[in-house]
């Protein structure tokens, strides 16, 4: 199993991949960290992101709401890290999004389940609670199936 140092190395190097390539428009780079299917949860649903087209979608709608609320960073804090198992970690990140060096809103909790996939660690789950006034809350289900509640 592995140990919770590893696991938060894990964890934060997966939180930091998938902002450095939301920042840099990067869809080859995002992906990257993601086992599809995918589950995409916020407080307004859930749905299985099925394919790269499904998943380049919400990216895309990711970064046009970032673009259309002028977001030029998102700082991310691992917050906590939990091992499961030997092929599975979950962890909560905090993210705050900014406008240059002014923050924007308050910081939010993420949540994503991990699972060792061959020797690579990729996101299987995502749960985020973006705040409403966040035009990516709706990017985030953009695309896909919806699950039932």
């Amino acid at each position: 199993m592995p140990k919770k140092e590893m696991a938060a190395d894990i964890a934060a190097n997966l939180m930091t991949r998938t902002r450095d390539a939301l920042m840099a428009r990067d869809f080859d780079a995002f992906i990257a960290c993601f086992h599809l299917p995918v589950t995409v949860e916020t407080v307004d649903g859930r749905q299985e992101v099925r394919n790269r087209a499904e998943a380049r979608t919400v990216f895309d709608g990711l970064v046009s709401a970032f673009d259309a609320q002028n977001l030029t960073w998102s700082d991310r804090r691992l917050a906590q890290t939990d091992v499961i198992s030997d092929a599975r970690i979950e962890f909560v990140y905090l993210a705050q999004n900014f406008r240059g060096r002014d923050p924007v809103g308050e910081r939010y909790p993420n949540f994503c389940q991990t699972r060792r996939i061959g020797e690579e660690w990729r996101i299987t789950y995502s749960m985020h609670a973006v705040p409403v006034a966040f035009k990516h809350r709706d990017a985030l289900l953009g695309a896909g199936t919806p699950l039932p509640a």
